[in-house]
């Protein structure tokens, strides 16, 4: 396992490799986390998290661990032990699983009657669902075992969801929940194909023609912000074909946003009364031509045509959009979003404000997003409740704590937002979040095993032994 971390120059370097499960099947992978084959320690044990968290197995070469509460608050009764344990731990009241971790090795062979065979009865039978005596479980039992059995119910089911297709996808990295910008496989094929190779050089000096112009328009009513929507797509488009999917998730919200600024112009241009002025022709024009350009250049990628065509199903209409912005601004209050993620959902936030038609899309899609947000937080925070592999990761990870407190904090603006999803759902993760910011006990530390006692203290053992 993890050797002694030493500290040289401020810096931390551990000095070994761990052995984790492999995701799948019953392989070992071994992970350097040294820092030394062209990766940064911190880089290594970020994948080293990933491998735990994902393969949900316990650190030992036995059968992956069962959820940790589901475990605890199971009975002993329907572990596959002899009848002559079961019958020496229910006379000792160990009705619970959680009842008989709490104990120690020592304490089991203090038991009238319980010998070695018993001990290692229990050992083999506990392994077997990834547990062992001597766990640490200061509050154990629970005040309301019904409650947390309840609370593991919603877990579960919370575990379960996938995120929805049409909005940002989120990821928790280190300390915050990030935004996955990359497309797909069919994403990158799409980025080889000389035509989208022509249609994005061609964006790209539309961009550069327009920001020239738009700083000009930055500081007139109606207008704020077109310079920076401008200079942002050029930063995005800047850049050498096969990284394009990279930046998708990054690109359509900027599209959206510019698109927008068309749409102002055009009610504008039909009467429609505001302290805006319409654009001038020399500003109109370049504008057209930057949209009708990137438009089909952006569908091109089938990851954005997928998620354009679902927001152009479901148009939102901006006052729709408080419960967004109200997890957003929770989110954001709890540190659990990057700069650059708050910056997507105002761009999408300003476009819902501006515009009509890709008003209506972006709007559908700051909501998707957010919905994303909370589904993401609320799988990370059930699988640091049931995760017997990760809790002492949970308990201590200030991810971990700043998720909870986000979901319960936000309870009524995520139960405005998760409205339209099917009833068992929707009521899964409101009563989840309802309960996350106080879960259920989670154990640290199993202890050290405890050596039994002196030969002499085992004489009342000898029948069991010998049976």
């Amino acid at each position: 396992m993890l050797s002694a971390a030493r500290t040289v120059r401020q810096r931390i370097f551990v000095t070994t490799s761990v052995k984790v499960p492999a995701f799948s099947g019953d392989g070992w992978e071994l992970v350097d986390v040294s820092g030394w084959n062209g990766h940064s320690s911190s880089e290594a044990l970020r994948r080293l998290a990933g491998l735990i968290s994902s393969s949900r197995s316990t650190l030992s070469r036995g059968t992956p661990a069962m959820p940790l509460m589901d475990a605890l608050l199971g009975r002993v009764d329907e572990l596959a032990l002899t009848a002559r344990t079961k019958t020496l731990l229910r006379r000792e009241n160990m009705i619970h699983v959680g009842d008989l971790v709490s104990r120690t090795e020592a304490e089991m062979l203090r038991l009238p009657d319980f010998g070695r065979r018993s001990l290692n009865d229990v050992k083999e039978r506990l392994g077997e669902i990834g547990l062992r005596l001597g766990m640490d479980l200061p509050e154990w039992p629970p005040e309301d075992f019904d409650a947390a059995a309840f609370q593991m119910t919603n877990a579960r089911r919370v575990a379960k969801l996938s995120q929805v297709p049409g909005g940002a996808v989120f990821e928790p990295v280190e300390d915050r929940f990030v935004m996955r910008t990359t497309g797909d496989e069919d994403d990158d094929a799409a980025a080889r194909r000389p035509m989208t190779q022509q249609l994005q050089s061609a964006a790209l000096d539309k961009a550069r023609t327009f920001a020239g112009l738009a700083a000009r328009l930055d500081n007139q009513p109606g207008w704020t912000g077109i310079a920076r929507s401008a200079s942002s797509i050029v930063a995005l488009l800047d850049r050498p074909p096969l990284e394009i999917p990279t930046v998708l998730g990054l690109i359509y919200p900027a599209s959206l946003e510019m698109a927008s600024f068309l749409e102002l112009d055009e009610r504008l241009a039909s009467g429609a009364e505001s302290f805006a002025v319409p654009l001038e022709p020399e500003m109109r024009r370049p504008l057209g031509d930057l949209i009708r350009t990137l438009a089909p250049w952006l569908r091109a990628f089938p990851s954005i045509r997928q998620a354009d065509d679902d927001a152009s199903r479901f148009l939102l209409e901006v006052s729709e959009l408080q419960p967004t912005s109200d997890v957003v601004r929770s989110a954001h209050e709890f540190a659990l979003l990057t700069n650059g993620d708050l910056e997507v959902f105002r761009q999408l936030r300003d476009a819902a404000e501006r515009g009509a038609f890709q008003g209506g899309k972006a709007a559908e899609r700051a909501k998707r997003s957010a919905l994303n947000l909370v589904i993401g937080v609320a799988v990370f925070a059930s699988g640091a409740m049931m995760d017997a592999v990760v809790s002492d990761y949970a308990t201590t990870s200030p991810l971990a704590h700043k998720a909870g407190q986000f979901l319960t904090r936000t309870e009524v603006a995520i139960e405005s937002l998760v409205a339209d999803m099917p009833f068992d759902l929707r009521h899964a993760i409101v009563d989840f979040a309802r309960a996350a910011g106080d879960p259920p006990v989670l154990p640290t530390s199993p202890a050290e095993p405890i050596e039994p006692h002196s030969r002499s203290s085992s004489n009342r053992r000898s029948s069991d032994e010998e049976h």
